[in-house]
């Protein structure tokens, strides 16, 4: 309140990313400093974000709160970018998230939850492939004003459809195998660009350089954006 701000050209997917701020309840003192932010206005500093932080989307509550990726007896079956051939050879996108202990198949239909605050923009069954249901989340924006999204594949027990408001927490579906097309896991990563917008099925193959254009090694993103309640310090293990 009280500042002149100049004129701004802002684009659709700025303009956008402000409107979304301001839906998600963030008051006008804040989106003035978002602002200010993106644009280099030159304001004056504003106090740190209450950021909400980002959760892994598996393990029990003590144990997503905790510092351990993956939580508990979790593991990621391929890495991030890393070349496999389990549903033909690709580059893979996220993490493949299984959980064998204490016996084999322990993950199946295990909670699938959202890692942070935003808004379900896909939740369908993508047909004539191995993706099974498909979960997509556009978050919250990042301090920074950044957007990502996380995506969670092959899961059964849907929970959420599109449009809905989700939490940081909130159970969206259970872990499931594709309609039996697939062992029981989780399929989850996080696109740090708007592809999963209009393609919710995107799979680069062994493109690894869209990999790296598109997504984000979905363990380090998170360990480097934990909520500010969790318990002990550090990140990955």
């Amino acid at each position: 309140e009280g500042y002149n701000v100049p004129p701004i050209d802002v684009t659709r997917i700025e303009l956008r990313r402000f409107l979304y701020q301001w839906e998600q309840g963030r008051s006008d003192t804040e989106l003035i400093y978002a602002i200010n932010d993106y644009f280099d206005l030159g304001l004056p500093t504003p106090p740190p974000w209450q950021a909400d932080g980002f959760d892994a989307p598996v393990g029990t509550e003590e144990e997503r709160r905790g510092t351990k990726l993956w939580p508990g007896t979790w593991f990621d079956a391929t890495g991030f970018a890393t070349y496999y051939t389990a549903v033909g050879a690709a580059y893979h996108t996220g993490a493949d998230l299984n959980n064998n202990s204490p016996k084999w198949d322990s993950d199946r239909s295990a909670p699938v939850y959202s890692i942070a605050r935003g808004e379900v923009i896909f939740a369908e069954r993508i047909y004539n492939s191995t993706w099974g249901n498909v979960i997509v989340i556009r978050h919250a924006p990042l301090p920074d004003g950044r957007i990502v999204y996380s995506r969670y594949a092959h899961v059964e027990d849907m929970r959420v459809k599109k449009g809905d408001k989700v939490e940081r927490g909130q159970h969206i579906a259970n872990v499931g195998n594709a309609f039996g097309m697939l062992a029981y896991h989780l399929h989850f990563d996080i696109a740090k660009t708007d592809i999963l917008e209009t393609k919710p099925g995107h799979w680069p193959g062994l493109n690894r350089a869209e990999v790296i254009k598109h997504y984000v090694d979905p363990k380090e993103f998170i360990a480097a954006h934990r909520p500010r309640d969790t318990q002990g310090t550090g990140g990955a293990e």
